[in-house]
């Protein structure tokens, strides 16, 4: 995971780190979101102990 590495990276503590999710569809301009990787994503920065902010899952 990316975001992941790069706080590793900056020496940040992963658990309490802040992130915002700014987009949630998979191509641009395309409202579908079936293919979009983002809930995974939030699932595992949210196993890390990531506070995420900025997207509501239904």
């Amino acid at each position: 995971m990316m975001a992941i590495k790069g706080l590793n990276d900056v020496e940040k503590v992963i658990k309490g780190s802040k992130v915002l999710i700014m987009g949630l569809t998979y191509k641009e301009n395309v409202p579908d979101t079936r293919e979009s990787p983002v809930r995974e994503i939030v699932r595992v920065l949210e196993d890390f102990g990531v506070d995420v902010y900025g997207l509501i899952l239904c």
